[in-house]
């Protein structure tokens, strides 16, 4: 018999949320399930538990993201975005990966798979028990700006998260750091065509007007 995946996928996402707002976290309006948890006044820990629906049931893909803020409103701003009450994440992981640190690979798949109604239960249990044990610990390292960067220092950034990281450097009032890092981004647009161009050149305009910053002392050209 084939199931009906819409109830299911109500009963499913009624009880992550009321599971994961048992254990603090707090669900948000989206198009996809949301979650997010505050441990520190600086910084936000969103988790969304993406669900993929198969012939065989409904996969739940969790990703973890951490959130800073003002970092993330100005991201969307610089951008032009519509700000929403998700907002931009300056670094996330899936927990597969943090997972497969650990040897859990042969059944990551599998361990989080609702083959139909009588499966719910479980796996939000199996759900949430690996989120505490292996998505908590990975938050954690995360209680301020500085830790938000001193992350980003250390990974291979593309333009996005570049712009994530020379904001959050002038946020710190790191200006020089935050140039440094802005003039990176802005070799990436020197290689773009519009629209991406446009928008990249708008989010470099919208910095240095942000932060007060002159034109004529950037190591670079601002293009159109």
């Amino acid at each position: 018999m084939e199931m009906s995946p819409l109830p299911v996928e109500a009963d499913l996402i009624a009880r992550m949320s009321q599971e994961l707002t048992l254990r603090g976290w707090t669900p948000i309006d989206s198009e996809g399930p949301i979650f997010i948890l505050r441990e520190s006044v600086e910084v936000e820990f969103q988790f969304a538990p993406r669900m993929s629906k198969l012939s065989s049931g409904i996969l739940l893909l969790p990703a973890l993201g951490v959130r800073h803020p003002e970092t993330s409103r100005l991201v969307t701003k610089f951008y032009g975005l519509v700000a929403d009450n998700v907002g931009v994440c300056s670094f996330g992981r899936g927990l597969a990966h943090l997972m497969s640190r650990y040897g859990h690979i042969s059944d990551i798949t599998t361990r989080w798979l609702v083959l139909d109604s009588t499966s719910v239960d479980s796996v939000v249990e199996t759900l949430c028990v690996d989120l505490e044990s292996y998505g908590l610990p990975f938050f954690r390292e995360f209680r301020t700006l500085d830790d938000v960067i001193h992350r980003l220092e250390q990974e291979s950034l593309d333009q996005f998260l570049l712009g994530h990281l020379g904001v959050s450097y002038a946020l710190r009032n790191s200006l020089r750091q935050a140039i440094d890092t802005l003039g990176r981004y802005a070799n990436i647009a020197s290689t773009q065509q519009p629209p991406l161009s446009t928008q990249s050149w708008r989010f470099v305009r919208s910095f240095i007007d942000h932060f007060s910053i002159r034109e004529d002392s950037l190591p670079f050209e601002i293009g159109d």
